[in-house]
């Protein structure tokens, strides 16, 4: 993490990244991914209905959170403006007229984990 994207998180988003990058290397994975439930919300910051249903959010709302270095966020058009107010900087956009499984692929390819150990809590 650079001097620059420290200095841009809040203290417990710090705290928050580190302990699950933490646990992802005891764990051995390289990489997580949340969807559009309290633990999205918590991690960043983005405030998203989860208590209506996990599953009623769209399924572009993810964030992936690679063992090492900063996560990526991927929304749909609903989420943007709220999404650009989080903590993290590399905010994706899926597009109606585009397919969010070419999005995954960018994202993955972007984090170096094609192919590694993906887990979801």
């Amino acid at each position: 993490m650079s001097l620059l994207e420290e200095s841009c998180m809040s203290f417990d988003f710090k705290r928050r990244l580190v302990g699950l990058q933490e646990r992802m290397r005891a764990q051995g994975l390289d990489l997580v991914v949340y969807g559009s439930c309290q633990n999205f919300q918590y991690l960043t910051g983005v405030l998203v209905d989860w208590r209506r249903g996990v599953d009623l959010g769209s399924g572009a709302n993810n964030v992936f959170v690679p063992r090492e270095g900063m996560p990526v966020l991927t929304v749909d058009e609903g989420l943007v403006e709220k999404a650009q107010g989080s903590w993290i900087k590399d905010v994706r956009v899926s597009k109606k007229e585009e397919g969010y499984r070419e999005l995954v692929g960018e994202v993955l390819s972007s984090l170096g984990v094609d192919g590694g150990r993906i887990g979801n809590w």
